[in-house]
């Protein structure tokens, strides 16, 4: 108990000949802090077993962490030094062993049957005003490890389908910047829709990278193993110079509307209507003829994740695929 606040004292003993007694090396976790520890016990233990890097945010500046080739798991609070986007960890905190780690599991439930108090609170990621310092692109402050992209910085997934005028046809937001495209697109209401053949007309495409997976109404390129013929090559060309159209779209997004590069919001619904209402200000913008050119920077800012195509191309798609590419004018 703390100001009449419980706590979580996770400290190391010292062991003496007739008594213990605490050590200065340690931490004192808060309800939500405990809350969001106690959600994230899982995949602690499963970074640990499986020797993976995990980074996993308890509120104001405190992290449960996993790094390769360290098998341990380290409690601990960090500082965010002036002026710098870097942050770095002090000595208040505490590591575990892994075997020190499996007798603290043990003890977990009661720990928790012990805090009664920890049913009314909200864990870290879930609340709007938390304390955090590392804002970037999206949600820091829901800064759980799924996230962070493969570029170690934390990202929102936006997805948009725009036409030839630069206009957003469909937006779709709110996923992890970890999680791949195929599967946002999977989860979203155009794939269900696009699927009962509902918004693309018969014989229309929508084109896309090879993140994707190719169907009848999405087109995406050949996948390049090395022994692509010239048809192939020129298919793919052509695809890529289309697509450069829905890359313009998000330059023009982030020239026009800065704070899309770092969003400061807190919550994930806000983030998402932000993000939304971009969307909805950029089309009323190319609409009237808006010009922006002078504000788009050529950052070659690319996608921070690049995964391959993860789900099984349809047949269809690959038939629509051939057919074009055979119809295609040289």
């Amino acid at each position: 108990m703390w100001q009449n606040e419980p706590r979580l004292d996770l400290r190391q003993w010292e062991i003496g000949q007739t008594n213990n007694k605490p050590t200065k090396k340690g931490i004192s976790l808060k309800l939500h802090q405990v809350k969001t520890l106690n959600n994230g016990m899982e995949s602690i233990q499963e970074s640990l077993k499986k020797n993976e890097d995990l980074k996993w945010h308890l509120g104001m500046n405190v992290y449960a962490s996993v790094q390769k080739d360290n098998p341990c798991v380290d409690i601990r609070q960090y500082w965010k030094r002036p002026q710098l986007d870097e942050s770095v960890p002090t000595k208040k905190g505490l590591c575990f062993r892994p075997q020190e780690f499996d007798i603290f599991l043990k003890h977990w439930e009661e720990i928790i049957k012990a805090m009664p108090e920890l049913e009314k609170f909200v864990a870290c990621y879930d609340q709007s005003d938390h304390f955090n310092q590392l804002g970037m692109l999206s949600c820091q402050a829901l800064n759980i490890l799924v996230y962070f992209n493969r570029k170690n910085f934390p990202s929102i997934q936006l997805q948009v389908v725009a036409d030839c005028d630069m206009l957003i046809r469909d937006a779709y937001t709110g996923w992890p910047g970890c999680t791949h495209d195929a599967r946002v697109l999977r989860n979203s209401s155009l794939f269900d829709i696009a699927e009962n053949g509902q918004c693309v007309m018969h014989g229309k495409f929508i084109i896309a990278d090879s993140a994707y997976p190719l169907r009848n109404w999405l087109m995406t390129p050949f996948r390049d193993n090395g022994r692509l013929n010239a048809q192939q090559r020129r298919f793919n060309q052509r695809l890529s110079v289309a697509r450069q159209i829905v890359e313009r779209v998000y330059g023009h997004l982030k020239g026009r509307f800065r704070r899309l590069r770092e969003i400061s919001v807190r919550k994930l619904s806000r983030i998402v209507s932000l993000i939304i209402s971009g969307c909805i200000l950029h089309n009323l913008c190319v609409l009237h003829h808006d010009d922006v050119e002078a504000f788009i920077d050529n950052d070659d800012d690319r996608h921070p994740n690049a995964y391959p195509n993860i789900f099984v191309d349809g047949r269809d798609g690959a038939l629509f695929r051939q057919q074009l590419m055979n119809t295609m004018p040289l």
